[in-house]
């Protein structure tokens, strides 16, 4: 059976579980990913959230996610 979280429950653990991630390895674009996605939907730190894409997607190969989710949260659309 599926529970639903709230964002104030959910937030914190996905946030932690990110930086726990690169913790181990700093260039994960995924946790990269979550922390924009949190920075962004959770705490409106567009410039954060910018960051955090920026450097997601600096590395290869970009997620497919971690890249539409960034896309659509700076406004800069598809690339093809």
């Amino acid at each position: 059976m599926f529970s639903l979280m709230s964002a104030h429950q959910a937030m914190p653990h996905m946030r932690a579980n990110a930086q726990r991630a690169l913790e181990f390895d700093p260039s994960l674009p995924d946790a990269h990913a979550m922390l924009a996605i949190a920075a962004a939907l959770y705490d409106y730190d567009w410039e954060e959230s910018a960051r955090e894409f920026g450097i997601a997607m600096a590395r290869e190969p970009v997620p497919s996610s971690g890249e539409r989710s960034a896309r659509a949260r700076t406004g800069r659309g598809s690339r093809r």
